[in-house]
Formats: C-alpha cells, structure tokens, sequence
C-alpha cells in the first residue's frame, strides 16, 4: 500500500474486495463523520460507563488535530473514488508505560456499515501503520472491546497479539 497522503492528495489502495480506497488526511468537512463514526463504535461493545461517557472525539479535538496538525497524530479517512468516506482511522505516538519507549498507538477505527467487509478496515490499520513507521517508531498498539469480536478477529489477522486486559471500576 502507498503511504498516508500528505495534503495535497490521496493515497490509492486496493482492498483485498478488490474496491478502490483513497487515503487521505481529515478535512473539517469530516468531523461530523468522524464524529457520527465514533459513537458507532462505541456502540460495538464499550462498557455501559464508557457509553454515557466523556468522548475523546470531540469536536474541538477534532478540529484540533486538523487544523493544528500535530506531528505526534494524524486522522486519516477512507473514500472510494467517488469521494464517499467509508471510515476513519486516528494514529498517534505515545511512550510505552512500562518500557519507556516511543510507538505507535491507534487510537480509532470506525467503518461504515454498508463498507464492512469490503476490506476498508485493514486498510485503514495498515495506512495507520504506515503512518506510524514514517514517523520511525518500531511497533504500534491498539485497544479493542472485548465484546467487539469482530475486530478483534481483524486486528488478530493483521497480526496483533493480545497483550493484557485492561480493567476500570468508577469511584464515584
């Protein structure tokens, strides 16, 4: 696959449906997706507390990271060659809590309905990685509901391993 676009295009890809896919940075025109996306995900398995939650993808974040562009993320979207987004990807650098060490780290991956299965999902992981080898970090994480078998059965097949099960309790 050709690496994330920078702004001044898109990065073919051809999904393993064989569909065209465009990879390219968010616009503003994109936050309402993105934002419409997010709750969708959520809704594939997040815990009852996390649905009633603060969202990290609010629209100032997300305005954010597209206009401020930050060099330690990016937010990519998939469209066909037509121009109608198909899902989104958010990738960013973090450091490794017990090692200390910069990787990567994808924080979202949302397709539509109508496109899952289409192979959008993969690569939306793999632009995210190319994202993250570009910025010189040498593995990349992610988090996935556990109730969202789904994903886990692509991040499984792009070759993650589970790591550890991160358990939360509210205090309040």
């Amino acid at each position: 696959m050709d690496a994330p676009a920078s702004d001044s295009g898109s990065a073919p890809a051809r999904a393993e449906s064989g569909i065209d896919i465009r990879i390219r940075p968010a616009t503003r025109a994109d936050i309402p997706f993105v934002e419409e996306l997010y709750e969708r995900v959520e809704a594939t398995g997040a815990p009852h507390w996390r649905q009633n939650g603060p969202s990290p993808y609010t629209t100032d974040w997300i305005e954010h990271v597209i206009e401020k562009q930050p060099a330690d993320q990016i937010l990519l979207i998939a469209e066909d060659p037509g121009g109608k987004r198909l899902g989104y990807t958010w990738a960013l650098s973090l450091t490794d809590f017990d090692a200390n060490v910069p990787h990567g780290h994808i924080a979202g991956v949302g397709v539509r309905p109508e496109a899952e299965g289409r192979g959008v999902g993969t690569v939306l992981v793999q632009a995210a990685e190319e994202w993250c080898r570009e910025q010189g970090l040498a593995e990349v994480t992610l988090h996935c509901y556990i109730a969202n078998q789904r994903a886990h059965r692509l991040y499984e097949r792009l070759g993650f391993e589970d790591e550890w099960f991160q358990m939360r309790k509210g205090l309040t």
